[in-house]
């Protein structure tokens, strides 16, 4: 009865199609609810590892890292990143009196990907590619049925996939408030990384004027010649870019005018808001340049044009 599709508290009560998703993925790779997996011992040297493998990823959400857990951890919430194969990277916050099993779970150096302990925010959100909830009898392992967690993925500036931001508590909790800050400091993040784009020209827009200047801006990052090198998640929305493609994208390509007669139109009129229409016919409010910290990851590389297929 381990192995039944419906947790054993959730019978009688219908699951969502992201958490079904993810305990048919588990049942499948074998797991077994009563396994006991989240708490075995990690070794300093993994941790050292996990660490200095993921100092780009860590430099670019420390700050929102930081600022997530003051704002947190007074309600007993500890904030988290994992990089793109679930294993806990860092964690700041200080859970409740009796939170000492969600600190051993939110070690440096766990796994918490959907292979290593089934359905858990962290792990479904980097297979589903979005933002996820999962509390309680939703989890796949009966040993994390007392933690609530939210969690969203974070990409760089080419579309791959870096890891998960995650926010864990007890039982109780606003995980749609959570959520809520989870994603403005996910966007942070990534701009963060784009922003860090070296030799670039950057254009910030929305096609609403007051979005502008927010997490939820879009952003592309150009060289002098107009080819993409680098874009946020909502640019890549709004011009339907997947990641890893194979055709340069350019500037005409998107916007459908030259690049230097787009940006002296914009260094024109940089007190202002002037609209750019996209090759597909949305009047954007856009900008040049980058009026936030430029801190560059360690270990960025030099920047690449974007592809698309």
């Amino acid at each position: 009865m381990q192995n039944l599709i419906l947790p054993p508290a959730g019978l009688g009560r219908s699951m969502s199609g992201t958490v079904k998703r993810s305990w048919d993925r588990a049942r499948r790779r074998g797991l077994c609810a009563s396994d006991t997996l989240m708490f075995n011992e990690v070794s300093v040297s993994l941790q050292r590892q996990v660490r200095e493998r993921n100092k780009y990823f860590t430099d670019a959400v420390a700050p929102e890292l930081a600022a997530l857990s003051q704002s947190l951890a007074p309600s007993g919430w500890i904030v988290a990143c994992v990089d793109d194969m679930g294993i806990v990277v860092d964690a700041l916050g200080k859970p409740s009196d009796d939170g000492r099993r969600l600190k051993l779970a939110l070690r440096t150096g766990v796994s918490l990907s959907e292979d290593a302990v089934g359905t858990n925010a962290p792990g479904c959100a980097l297979v589903e590619r979005r933002p996820v909830i999962i509390g309680g009898c939703d989890h796949y392992l009966q040993e994390a049925h007392q933690f609530l967690c939210v969690a969203v993925p974070i990409s760089d500036p080419h579309g791959r996939l870096l890891g998960a931001l995650d926010a864990s508590c007890e039982r109780g909790g606003n995980p749609l408030a959570v959520m809520e800050s989870l994603v403005l400091a996910g966007r942070a993040a990534e701009n963060r990384l784009v922003f860090a784009l070296n030799r670039a020209i950057f254009i910030r827009f929305h096609h609403r004027l007051d979005m502008v200047g927010t997490p939820l801006e879009g952003i592309l990052a150009f060289s002098e010649d107009g080819e993409l090198l680098g874009m946020n998640q909502t640019a890549r929305h709004i011009f339907s870019i997947d990641g890893g493609a194979q055709r340069a994208i350019t500037f005409e390509s998107l916007f459908g005018i030259g690049f230097q007669r787009a940006v002296e139109r914009l260094r024109a009129d940089r007190q202002g808001m002037p609209q750019l229409e996209s090759a597909h016919g949305m009047l954007l409010h856009s900008r040049l340049g980058a009026d936030v910290a430029r801190v560059t990851p360690q270990g960025a590389t030099a920047p690449r044009r974007l592809q698309r297929d």
